[in-house]
């Protein structure tokens, strides 16, 4: 939550200004520094649907090179979240 009272993912290391710099999605780390429950954060990691959901990998990514690569954080769609949850 930014100092305006607004809940919306940001992105981190944002100087203290606001509003936050949005991005298109939330990660798990989000959700604990809002400090939210742990039961909510497992809560929402299951219901939230993923970036580009459909494409996911099984938790390992290869560079260009062929090589493994450092696993990314899963971003989830919080915006196609709420849509589907008051939208719909």
């Amino acid at each position: 939550m930014c100092c305006c009272g607004v809940i919306t993912p940001s992105v981190l290391g944002n100087q203290p200004n606001c509003p936050p710099t949005p991005q298109p999605f939330l990660t798990e780390l989000d959700l604990r520094i809002a400090h939210l429950p742990a039961a909510s954060i497992d809560y929402l990691r299951e219901a939230m649907p993923t970036m580009g959901a459909g494409a996911e990998n099984n938790g390992s990514s290869t560079t260009s090179n062929g090589k493994e690569g450092v696993e990314k954080e899963k971003e989830f769609d919080y915006e196609r979240f709420i849509d589907e949850v008051f939208f719909t």
